[in-house]
């Protein structure tokens, strides 16, 4: 029993599984509550922090928070490509690498930019995982191997890796022949992603495949601003 929320938490999956099973019976009410005077509602309005904080909790709508990375609809706007995409000549491609050993994960990406009549615009060409554990932490002798062979695969494309835990992988791949750069994580640089990122899922300027791990991924991301104006993200 609830009143509405946001669509990425996870009450909404399981009050859709109980409003469309047959082992439910599932009621809702829409508001706004009936002894609410007009006037009542414009100070409850005015008075919300956020225009779907007043939404959710006095119309009882289902309604993304404005702090949110990307929306929902907007993650299915974005994701045009029916799959993986294979590396096409002439396309000048970039590989990123980022590294968890055994509670985030060790991901890698591979994309590239087009023009496009709106602007530039970034694809999604590859991505691939690894999820480690105490027991059995991710092998990085397989990520290294698996990056190089897919720079080599992808027009002998550049990586780009934070030098926060791949130091070494950097070492590694530049002796095996690969270009490799460095992003250090800092308030600032996250705060320039989180915006940038922001924007191209918001202007549809970004193309993804079906991937319902990366969709809760960046559907479960909150963009927050400190007290110095420097966004950052935060999860669910």
């Amino acid at each position: 029993i609830t009143n509405s929320g946001d669509p990425q938490h996870w009450a909404w999956k399981r009050r859709e599984t109980a409003r469309t099973s047959k082992h439910w019976r599932f009621c809702t009410v829409p508001g706004p509550l009936p002894w609410l005077t007009t006037t009542d509602l414009e100070i409850l309005k005015e008075n919300a922090e956020v225009a779907s904080e007043f939404t959710r909790l006095h119309l009882n709508r289902w309604v993304t928070s404005e702090d949110r990375l990307a929306s929902a609809e907007d993650l299915a706007a974005c994701t045009v490509l029916p799959g993986p995409v294979p590396p096409q000549p002439g396309v000048q491609y970039v590989i990123s690498a980022d590294l968890g050993l055994i509670n985030d994960r060790s991901v890698t990406a591979v994309m590239h930019g087009e023009d496009a009549p709106g602007g530039r615009k970034s694809v999604l060409d590859y991505i691939i995982r690894w999820q480690g554990s105490r027991a059995d932490p991710v092998p990085l002798g397989e990520v290294r191997d698996t990056i190089a062979a897919l720079s080599e695969q992808y027009s002998r494309a550049p990586v780009v890796i934070d030098p926060h835990q791949g130091a070494l992988l950097a070492q590694e791949l530049r002796s095996a022949g690969v270009e490799v750069s460095e992003f250090v994580f800092s308030a600032v640089s996250v705060g320039r992603l989180a915006l940038s990122l922001h924007q191209a899922i918001r202007q549809r300027r970004i193309e993804l495949f079906p991937d319902e791990d990366l969709a809760e991924e960046l559907g479960s991301v909150r963009l927050r601003k400190n007290t110095l104006g420097v966004y950052r993200l935060d999860h669910d």
